[in-house]
């Protein structure tokens, strides 16, 4: 038994303190700001259809859909028309900073909670 513990806190202290080339980290985040840039910029021309309150899914019945008590961006913003237009190329402008790596610990908490806002306002555009 204590083989196997010393074993796995072997694995574990490797996994999670071994010395590794920060590179790979670089790379991921520039594949990531990369990837959330480019969805966001397909979607900015139909962003009023997806996230608008005149559009596919209005704001009362995404709130019924998902979750009445999930808290998103939508809560506290007016719900018109450009609303959506400008959050949507506020995350597409906030993955290309990503990709470049200005203010990246800034830019990943403020893409995480654009695409969870945008997520839980219509919640079917990815279906």
């Amino acid at each position: 038994m204590r083989a196997t513990s010393a074993w796995i806190l072997s694995v574990w202290n490797d996994y999670f303190y071994r010395r590794r080339d920060p590179t790979v980290c670089s790379w991921i985040r520039v594949g990531l700001g990369s990837l959330l840039a480019l969805y966001h910029a397909v979607v900015l021309p139909r962003a009023e259809l997806f996230y608008g309150g005149q559009g596919v899914l209005s704001f009362d019945a995404s709130r019924d859909f998902v979750d009445p008590d999930h808290w998103t961006l939508f809560v506290w913003l007016p719900d018109d028309t450009g609303m959506a237009t400008a959050l949507v190329a506020l995350a597409m402008i906030q993955g290309i900073l990503l990709a470049i790596g200005l203010a990246s610990r800034f830019q990943a908490v403020c893409l995480y909670l654009l695409v969870y806002s945008l997520n839980y306002r219509n919640p079917l555009r990815d279906s």
